[in-house]
């Protein structure tokens, strides 16, 4: 039984040997590898001795384990016995420590104290440096401020440069600061910071302002070539208006000299090489020579403007409240021109209208009118007190007396004058005479002129006003004083030629409206005169007057029986009649061939013939009315009222 079941268990050992997978049995491959090891050769010997020799080998194995484990015995005792001597020093040491600590313990809180102390004072020396950095300057700075000299070269100053801004800057932002410490419990200290920065800021203004000023006096006046540090001096410089108006005049006293020099010499020397040519050369020709001299002056307002504008860039604007640096300067820069420029331009207006070096009207009119120009542009640019617009007023002033006199001389030696200087006499053809259109063609010229030239609506009528009353009114006065050496007729004719075209020129004028009025309404009158003539004249030649003048004066008496109105005589008017319906125009008044006006002309004409008509009619109706007791009256005056007009209108 016991043999069965050992069987039993030994096919399955084998069983599962044979079923198990030993390419991938690891332990199982190692171990037949190693008990391969253990076979020289397989004989039932050796395999009896299997287990005598695996016995053997382990036995082996055991003592070269024991072997080694002994050396590490070793070694471990002798490091336990180095440890223990480790711990004993140690112990020793911790007991000095303990016994040194004891006795240093206040050394050690006074170490710890003065450390924290320093801490302490550490941060204080940073907030101290804080503090100076912010609300002091270093001494080089402000040697800087002051200009003391350098250190490398104890006699000469430290040179102006950009540093020096920064730190007068810096110097105003402290002194800005120090009013926070005013609000806090260092009162004391801000006070004393503020003075301190306020007497820097003062020894720093007054090296500023004389370095300005030498600065402003070594430059070229020819050039005038300024750099970026006089701009921000002069930036500082005008927070105090003291210090900038007399830098400002040091300024203006340089480039006053260097302007006159300019003129001077474009007025004798011309540009470089001649070119342009000096404007004296150009004396003979009065209105370009004073537009030449005005027009320099005026590009120099504007040249030196630019140079001011530039010179103040920097300048707060705000700081101008009470004066404007600009203008002042510019006025005292040009106050210098006044002497050349009057001198010349007198020079040029003063002579005798009767003098053969005077000019004439219309030049003196565009002299005077450049002047009023000029004199304005250059009140906006300029004080309105300077002496240049002074002087520019004052030479306007004169210039229209000139011209003045000049028209009052032309008016009285020359209107009404021949060539030979006799008294004129009408024209045969009833023209106007030549000092007439010789005065119109001036006025004509002097308001092309006015009309070119930009002035304002005041000036306008000043001018017009001038040109009525010293011109026009002279003018018209020699027409009439002229015309009264010819008959009614003539007279009429020659004074609505004079008078017209006066009126044609006038019309052009403004502000002259009430005396054109008047001029219109003398027209008007001459030309009913010449109607009225007219009419009269055909009238008497029908040999209708007296039948006209019967009517108009209401005679009592009936037509019939007036000496003229009978029907004989009123039967050869109708022949008259007759004949002049043939042809009206050679019944015209010759006269009226010399009006120059043909809209005069045919308007008199035309107004003449509905003269003629209504006259005609008022006595063909009083002929047709029985009071008047004409037998046939149809047959008296065969063309009746409406035939007549109809021909001739």
């Amino acid at each position: 039984m016991d043999g069965s079941i050992s069987n039993t268990m030994l096919n399955k050992k084998i069983a599962k040997l044979l079923e198990s997978d030993l390419d991938h049995d690891k332990e199982t491959l190692e171990a037949v590898k190693i008990l391969s090891s253990c076979f020289t050769d397989n004989t039932i010997t050796i395999r009896r001795n299997l287990s005598n020799t695996l016995e053997k080998r382990s036995l082996v194995i055991i003592e070269n384990f024991q072997s080694c484990f002994g050396e590490i015995k070793r070694l471990m005792e002798s490091l336990h016995l180095d440890l223990t001597s480790m711990n004993q020093s140690c112990l020793q040491t911790m007991n000095k420590i303990k016994n040194l600590k004891t006795k240093n313990q206040n050394l050690l809180e006074k170490t710890h104290y003065l450390k924290n102390e320093r801490k302490t004072v550490d941060i204080q020396q940073a907030i101290v440096d804080k503090f100076l950095d912010r609300f002091h300057l270093k001494p080089h700075e402000i040697a800087i401020l002051k200009g003391l000299p350098s250190k490398e070269d104890p006699h000469q100053p430290l040179p102006m440069t950009e540093t020096f801004f920064e730190l007068l800057g810096k110097c105003r932002q402290i002194h800005e600061d120090s009013k926070i410490l005013l609000s806090s419990s260092q009162q004391t200290t801000g006070i004393e910071t503020m003075d301190a920065m306020s007497v820097l800021e003062e020894a720093a203004f007054e090296r500023l302002y004389k370095w300005t000023l030498n600065a402003l006096r070594s430059f070229n006046p020819d050039s005038m070539e300024m750099n970026n540090l006089l701009f921000k001096a002069i930036g500082f410089i005008s927070e105090r208006t003291v210090l900038l108006k007399n830098c400002l005049d040091e300024y203006g006293t340089i480039r006053r000299a260097a302007v006159v020099r300019n003129l001077i010499d474009a007025l004798t020397r011309g540009g470089p090489g001649g070119n342009p040519p000096p404007f004296d050369l150009n004396s003979n020709d009065p209105v370009r020579y004073v537009g030449d001299i005005l027009t320099w002056v005026h590009q120099a307002i504007a040249s030196e403007k630019e140079l001011l504008v530039q010179l103040l860039q920097q300048c707060d604007p705000t700081t101008f409240k009470e004066i404007n640096p600009i203008k002042t300067s510019l006025s005292f820069i040009m106050e210098s021109l006044n002497r050349p420029i009057k001198a010349r331009i007198e020079q040029l207006l003063m002579s005798e209208p009767s003098s053969t070096k005077s000019h004439g009207p219309l030049v003196l009119f565009k002299i005077k009118n450049l002047i009023k120009f000029y004199s304005k542009v250059f009140s906006t640019e300029l004080l309105p007190d300077s002496q240049l617009v002074y002087t520019m007023v004052e030479i306007d002033s004169l210039a229209h007396r000139v011209f003045i006199n000049s028209l009052n001389f032309h008016c009285a030696y020359k209107l009404g004058k021949s060539a030979d200087g006799d008294n004129e006499q009408p024209p045969i053809d009833l023209t106007p005479t030549d000092s007439l259109m010789q005065t119109i063609y001036l006025i004509d010229q002097i308001l092309s002129f006015q009309n070119s030239f930009i002035l304002s609506p005041v000036d306008r009528q000043e001018i017009m006003i001038t040109m009525v009353n010293v011109v026009i009114k002279p003018l018209i006065q020699a027409c009439r004083v002229c015309a009264a050496k010819l008959p009614g007729l003539e007279m009429s004719i020659f004074l609505l030629n004079c008078f017209h075209e006066i009126y044609q020129i006038i019309s052009k004028c403004e502000f002259v409206d009430e005396f054109k009025e008047a001029l219109e309404n003398q027209i008007n009158d001459y030309q009913t005169s010449l109607i009225n003539e007219n009419a009269s004249n055909i009238i008497t030649y029908f040999g209708l007057t007296a039948v006209y003048y019967a009517i108009k004066n209401e005679a009592n008496l009936p037509l019939s029986s007036i000496t003229g109105c009978d029907a004989l005589a009123l039967q050869f008017c109708s022949k008259k009649v007759d004949f002049f319906l043939a042809k009206p125009d050679n019944f015209q008044l010759p006269q009226l061939s010399y009006l120059k006006s043909v809209e005069l002309r045919d308007n008199i004409k035309r107004k003449s013939l509905e003269f003629l008509c209504q006259m005609y009619r008022e006595i063909y109706e009083a002929i047709n009315k029985k009071e008047n007791e004409y037998d046939e009256p149809e047959s008296l005056l065969t063309q009746t009222p409406d035939h007549f007009s109809s021909i001739l209108l």
